[in-house]
């Protein structure tokens, strides 16, 4: 069994908020397109837009995930920060519709402070040589 350290367990933790968020997305489309057969145009519009914007952040999430885990392994600090963005900004925006955005977002900050640790060690390390 191999040993897990920050970026994998960051890697699961960012890929889990993604797909949270993409729940969440394809949550809301539903709910509008139920508002819409029901007629209430402004509440279907609402939802469709809400989706648009899960789903945008899933795919960044999912995409940052990928790039801290795959290309960027030797520069956690790019993936890390972005995901700390997403996480705070998805979940403030979103969050206050869906408790699954709210998770994913505490999901995908978590993610990203995972990611930045081992550049906080290099840092000091090298701060205090």
């Amino acid at each position: 069994m191999s040993e897990l350290d920050e970026r994998r367990i960051g890697w699961g933790l960012g890929l889990a908020g993604g797909v949270l968020f993409g729940l969440s997305g394809l949550l809301s489309m539903a709910l509008g397109t139920f508002n819409l057969a029901l007629g209430h145009v402004e509440a279907g519009i609402g939802g469709f837009a809400a989706a648009v914007a899960a789903l945008a952040v899933a795919g960044l999430a999912v995409l940052f995930s990928y790039v801290g885990n795959g290309r960027w392994k030797g520069y956690p600090l790019t993936p890390g920060l972005g995901l700390l963005v997403i996480g705070t900004v998805g979940g403030l925006w979103l969050g206050f519709g869906s408790v699954l955005a709210l998770v994913a977002g505490l999901l995908v900050f978590l993610a990203g402070l995972l990611y930045l640790i081992p550049a906080t060690v290099v840092g000091v390390k090298a701060l205090t040589a």
